[in-house]
């Protein structure tokens, strides 16, 4: 009921329909059910996460849905594609040991050749934390930090991955 729940909701939000307030409702019930039922859905603490800061903004309620959604699937890679965003976003407002797990999903989605969402990621809401997102991607192979290096150059984004060799940014010279 919670996934049929959220395409209401996401649907109510593209038509700017008057019963959002109300399908936010029938979706934070069947969000809390499901997960009292099983707790180990990382999607939906994903999911509660983002409900909480639609809602009532950042707070330390909705930082441990995010903490529960890393702790019940870290290695999610469908997860990931949007959790990661949303938690860079936010990424200094978040416990240390949240910021470190945020960081290593970002260096597993490289790993995992999942570079242009990194590097959307990074280019956007990241940007501020490349550093620690960099620190991340020493265990990442060259040919992966190469082509986030890559990627990122040609959107007009210079950035030193160490391992990485520098290119001249104006290779017409």
């Amino acid at each position: 009921m919670a996934a049929i729940d959220l395409g209401r909701f996401e649907g109510a939000i593209d038509r700017a329909d008057a019963r959002l307030d109300e399908l936010m409702d029938l979706l934070d019930a069947s969000t809390k059910e499901l997960l009292s039922a099983s707790p180990a859905e990382p999607y939906f603490w994903f999911v509660r996460y983002w409900l909480l800061n639609m809602r009532e903004g950042f707070s330390e309620k909705a930082a441990a849905a995010l903490a529960m959604s890393y702790r019940a699937g870290p290695y999610e890679g469908w997860i990931s594609l949007s959790r990661n965003r949303f938690a860079l976003a936010i990424f200094n407002q978040l416990p240390e040991a949240l910021q470190r797990e945020v960081a290593a999903e970002f260096a597993g989605m490289v790993r995992s050749w999942m570079i242009g969402p990194a590097a959307t990621n990074m280019e956007t809401v990241g940007w501020s934390n490349r550093d620690a997102l960099i620190r991340q991607l020493d265990a990442v192979p060259i040919a992966q930090k190469t082509t986030l290096v890559t990627t990122l150059e040609k959107d007009g984004f210079v950035i030193k991955v160490p391992g990485v060799g520098e290119r001249d940014p104006r290779p017409w010279r």
